[in-house]
């Protein structure tokens, strides 16, 4: 019951996080994987959104380097990095966003 209420809020916040203003999305999935699950979002205002364990919705920050290489802040203590392969193709790191992710659209 707990868990349930705690993961509607979570989408809830999330949600809210996507429809403030007017922000462009740039997506992306997982070549091999599950559009419905492997995905990632990268807002304009250094906001990346994706699919969380137990299927809940999750927003972390990033930054992009000055080598292209684009940081992720999962946690207070936990990066991980994509790495741009060409203009529509990521390269993620292990464990959180491993394998080769492409653009699908871009969103107003």
């Amino acid at each position: 019951m707990k868990t349930g209420i705690l993961a509607g809020i979570v989408l809830a916040l999330c949600l809210a996080l996507t429809s403030c203003g007017r922000s462009d999305i740039d997506y992306y999935l997982l070549e091999g994987g599950d559009p419905q699950i492997d995905w990632v979002g990268f807002r304009r205002d250094s906001v990346l959104l994706w699919m969380g364990p137990g299927m809940v919705p999750e927003s972390s920050r990033y930054e992009v380097r000055s080598d292209g290489v684009i940081v992720v802040h999962i946690s207070p203590f936990s990066d991980t990095h994509f790495v741009r392969l060409d203009a529509r193709t990521l390269e993620g790191e292990v464990p959180f966003f491993e394998g080769t992710w492409k653009k699908k659209r871009h969103i107003k």
